[in-house]
């Protein structure tokens, strides 16, 4: 993760397994976090955008949203720059 571009990366920890990757660009507006997706391997298609949460602990935010059937979702990526 750079200062204005993404990539994250779904895998299996127990086997290994490639799940889905997708990168692009992103914007931090206080806590609302938006994506523009440039490329996604999985099953959905490259050019959609997300819309989340965010919220910082020190170098570290979480991610908060809803998938396409609206359950909801969390994550931690790695350390912010």
């Amino acid at each position: 993760m750079s200062s204005t571009r993404f990539q994250e990366i779904v895998y299996n920890p127990e086997t290994g397994e490639l799940i889905s990757t997708k990168g692009g660009t992103y914007v931090v507006d206080g806590q609302n976090y938006g994506e523009r997706i440039e490329f996604w391997v999985a099953d959905e298609a490259p050019g959609r955008g997300a819309r989340n949460m965010v919220q910082r602990d020190g170098d570290r935010w979480m991610q908060l949203g809803r998938d396409g059937a609206g359950r909801a979702w969390q994550e931690r990526p790695a350390p912010t720059p």
